[in-house]
């Protein structure tokens, strides 16, 4: 039978975050400490360094003694990471790198190139093993990857390619992927997609086609992926089933359920994400509000359905969640949450008051001189959480509001 497994608990700092993990093997067990994940900020809100660590289950530290695992991170003048360094626990040991990636862009920002070196112990050096080419249109959609590895024997070889095909509303129709065989590098196709989407852009059907047979010029196996959802926009669930082409039977193996608060829209709940996106992808779910719970089962049809996963969210509320707060029973600030502006008010106060605010990683992002009542304009931050502090009289006064 299911039990509850696996459990996480996230810790935001100002300039860090930590992902707890606790593990049991039996369903009557005490939860265990498994690992944590660290990740550290550099003063652009960007991870510059993560690791991996084994966990003694106690919450006072999160150094990097017991690291199994580190990653850390270079950026350019725009935000993008340029490099990733990446240590294994031999890499540790010995005081080197395992690998590293290396990033270059186009003038639009896009993803052109990813070279990977990897550590060869009979080198004793880093050697260049794998290029990942990214070539777009001309409405700067992605259009075909194109990957390299390189032998030791042979120099450069073609490994594996994938194309894609795009709609009048830019949406991403088709997709194949390609790999080599055979001494002479044949292209051969491996895996090809079509995707459906609705009237408000949601995919709704992924046909997938997979093992090319070339002497008959069929496929000999294929999948289909249906979503669902809900009508305020979020997936409700998604079946996937096998077929046989050419043949009307259908097989349900896959079923996942999803639900959410819909009193929590996504746009105004903090929500890490350590990295920006390194490698184009596609995102074809529009989560309206943040998940509550989701169930992933396999096997149906003719064979007996099981639940492989059961995932379960919780969220801390905010302290800033009325329309008012009050700070030591003077000074007011409202709206909150706001999307526009905040107004502070503080009665009898003739003075000007100077407001500082900043992000919860400390940057001041916002200061002004202003009097009670007038208000602050805040449109342009971006969605979050941010701290203000407000000075009046050699009095400083602070809190915390949410831009949605």
């Amino acid at each position: 039978m299911p039990f509850e497994r696996y459990k996480s608990e996230y810790f935001f700092g100002p300039t860090s975050y930590v992902s707890a993990n606790h593990s049991k093997e039996f369903e009557d067990a005490f939860w265990g400490p498994w690992n944590f994940s660290h990740f550290e900020f550099n003063k652009e809100h960007l991870v510059e360094r993560s690791f991996i660590s084994i966990w003694d289950g106690t919450y006072d530290s999160w150094d990097e003694s017991n690291a199994y695992v580190v990653n850390s991170y270079s950026y350019n003048e725009v935000g993008l990471v340029t490099k990733r360094e990446f240590q294994d626990l031999s890499a540790i040991q010995a005081g080197r790198l395992q690998s590293y990636n290396a990033y270059n862009y186009n003038e639009d920002n896009l993803l052109t190139s990813v070279s990977v070196y990897i550590w060869n112990a009979d080198q004793d050096s880093l050697l260049h093993r794998r290029e990942v080419e990214y070539n777009y249109n001309s409405l700067n959609n992605l259009e075909e990857i194109i990957s390299f590895s390189y032998d030791l024997n042979d120099g450069w070889e073609l490994d594996d390619s994938t194309y894609f095909q795009y709609n009048e509303l830019n949406q991403l129709t088709n997709e194949k992927q390609y790999y080599t065989v055979g001494p002479d590098q044949i292209m051969t196709i491996r895996d090809e997609h079509f995707y459906t989407y609705n009237e408000e852009g949601q995919l709704i059907k992924d046909l997938h086609f997979t093992r090319f047979d070339e002497e008959s010029n069929t496929w000999k196996d294929a999948d289909i992926t249906l979503n669902f959802y809900y009508n305020y926009g979020s997936l409700a669930q998604s079946l996937t089933l096998d077929s046989v082409p050419n043949s009307f039977e259908n097989r349900l193996y896959y079923e996942s359920n999803y639900s959410h608060f819909q009193n929590m829209p996504s746009d105004r709940v903090l929500i890490f994400q350590p990295l920006n996106k390194t490698t184009p992808t596609f995102n074809i779910h529009d989560e309206k509000y943040v998940q509550k719970e989701v169930t992933h089962y396999s096997g149906g049809g003719n064979s007996t359905q099981i639940l492989d996963y059961k995932a379960v969210f919780y969220y801390s509320p905010l302290e800033t969640s009325s329309t008012e707060i009050e700070i030591d029973g003077e000074m007011k600030l409202f709206p909150n949450p706001t999307s526009d502006f905040i107004t502070l008010t503080l009665p009898n106060a003739s003075a000007q008051i100077q407001v500082e605010i900043c992000n919860i990683h400390g940057q001041l992002v916002k200061s002004d001189e202003l009097f009670s009542g007038e208000k602050i304009d805040i449109s342009f931050l971006d969605k979050g959480v941010y701290f203000y502090s407000a000075k009046v009289n050699e009095i400083v006064y602070g809190g915390k509001f949410m831009k949605y």
